[in-house]
């Protein structure tokens, strides 16, 4: 499925978000805390396209590297362009996040821009993710989830499931997979199951919903 959306996926998380994925995934960098070791390293979880990657790419003050992990290599061929110079900052890198190529305490930091609620085994995802970063290590995750109020959950859902699929499908190419993409959106974790999921990573890294 991630391959035959590969080259509308950015279009459909505009749409998804009403174009607002631009600043969150500026903020989650934001969250990182980079700042405080420019020269680490860091991870980029199913990184797709590398837009969350290459909000790194502006700054100067970055002498380190960020890895870009995604199992889907054309979503990262896709992505390749968008780092500007000098582009071994940001590296691609093919790999599944619930078996991470990685030794243990690898990364000073990581992120996930909306793709936790594509991995087939959360917990097992999130405890990798522990697994490859240094004790005390920050991890964003920059997710959907639903509204806890019941009306702004309302139109929420009614977005998901009655705006968003006609819209996208308007796309040559990408028919099949909107109702599948469409569902992953909307069943999201809430934050109580954030919270309950993070709870294994606190001894190794703070959680983080952006």
């Amino acid at each position: 499925m991630f391959t035959a959306i590969a080259p509308r996926y950015d279009f459909l998380n505009h749409l998804l978000s009403l174009n607002v994925d631009r600043s969150w995934r500026r903020r989650a960098v934001a969250r990182l805390g980079w700042e405080a070791k420019p020269d680490g390293t860091y991870l980029d979880l199913c990184a797709g396209t590398l837009d969350l990657a290459a909000e790194f790419g502006p700054s100067r003050r970055l002498r380190g590297r960020v890895i870009g992990a995604d199992f889907v290599v054309p979503m990262l061929a896709l992505g390749k362009d968008k780092a500007p110079p000098p582009p071994a900052r940001i590296v691609p890198v093919a790999a599944d996040a619930l078996a991470l190529p990685f030794p243990a305490a690898r990364f000073d930091g990581a992120l996930v821009g909306f793709g936790v609620r594509n991995l087939a085994d959360l917990d097992r995802g999130l405890s990798e993710a522990a697994r490859v970063l240094k004790p005390g290590a920050r991890f964003v995750i920059l997710e959907f989830a639903t509204p806890r109020f019941a009306p702004l959950r309302a139109i929420y859902l009614f977005y998901f499931r009655r705006i968003c699929p006609p819209s996208a499908g308007s796309c040559r190419n990408i028919e099949t997979p909107i109702p599948t993409c469409q569902s992953r959106c909307s069943r999201s974790p809430s934050r109580k199951r954030w919270r309950s999921g993070s709870e294994p990573l606190d001894s190794r890294a703070s959680g983080s919903n952006a």
